[in-house]
């Protein structure tokens, strides 16, 4: 059992950063979100074999305040991914990811910059595969931030990651914009943008985009050859508070849904050693763009309205 102290200790970091995410015009953090994505479309080479895919989605996060308005950063995210293709037979397979980033968040009181550094160990591979060196990836973030006025900022940095296809740098652009008491802009490009607007006190709409790429290794009967997701995707969203605190600092329970369009390379193999595309299994080769559904639940720190 959790002790009341550690319970305590837990709260008033949140809540100092609570603080530091006011100053810096961010509008909400979450501790807890759990989410699930699932989607269904054909394959482009065989229209006649249909593909359905299900991504769930696991984050916890964790800051502690060390002085001023800075934080050691740690976290902890998982990935689940099932995709099957169904056609004479039904062909399934499962993959796995867990990541464990861990860094600093670096402002001093009066500053007008914040400077982000992550270091994020990974392990991603299918299921029933071996945790060793093939399967394990390791990467960074640099973000730095210029703190414009309360309601304002812009951010830009690096992004590094040593993925099962090789060295995958990104230059980072971001905004943090509280554009009115109901509207804001905020995200980190090219992973997300998102657009928000508060419709209740209790709800939340907008529209938002998001680009990821990632990898996964196989195991041995795939000869430890690799899978690489590429995709974009434009989202409207509905987020519904459950719980919210009267108290400052103290996290409330947000619900949400999503309607996505998807635009994939599906997830695609690659040969180990040479790199290049492996079309000999069907059910790792491009779909079609198709609409997913994504829900989920979130333990969220709104630092503003």
């Amino acid at each position: 059992m959790i002790s009341r102290p550690l319970i305590k200790q837990i709260l008033l970091s949140a809540f100092g950063f609570f603080l530091f995410c006011t100053i810096s015009a961010q509008p909400y953090i979450d501790i807890v979100n759990s989410n699930l994505q699932s989607s269904s479309s054909s394959y482009r080479a065989t229209p006649s074999l249909k593909n359905s895919m299900s991504d769930a989605f696991f984050n916890v996060f964790l800051p502690i305040k060390i002085a001023d308005s800075s934080q050691v950063i740690m976290r902890f995210s998982s990935e689940t991914v099932i995709t099957r293709a169904k056609g004479d037979s039904t062909e399934e397979r499962s993959l796995f990811g867990v990541a464990v980033p861990l860094g600093v968040n670096f402002h001093k009181n009066g500053s007008k910059w914040t400077y982000t550094a992550l270091v994020m160990p990974k392990f991603a591979a299918e299921n029933g595969y071996s945790w060793e060196h093939q399967s394990a990836q390791l990467g960074g973030v640099f973000l730095l931030t210029r703190h414009f006025s309360m309601k304002f900022k812009l951010k830009a940095g690096l992004s590094y990651n040593r993925e099962a296809f090789g060295n995958f740098f990104v230059p980072l652009f971001g905004i943090d914009w509280k554009v009115n008491d109901k509207l804001n802009i905020f995200g980190v490009l090219p992973q997300s943008l998102i657009f928000e607007y508060r419709l209740h006190s209790r709800v939340y709409a907008g529209i938002a985009s998001r680009f990821f790429t990632r990898s996964f290794r196989l195991n041995t009967k795939s000869d430890n050859d690799y899978l690489r997701f590429d995709e974009i995707q434009g989202k409207a969203f509905v987020n519904f508070v459950a719980f919210k605190s009267k108290k400052p600092g103290i996290p409330g329970v947000v619900l949400f849904v999503e309607g996505t369009y998807l635009v994939s390379k599906g997830p695609l193999r690659y040969f180990r050693d040479t790199k290049t595309l492996n079309p000999a299994e069907p059910l790792f080769t491009a779909f079609k763009a198709c609409p997913t559904l994504n829900f989920g639940a979130a333990v969220r720190l709104r630092t503003s309205p």
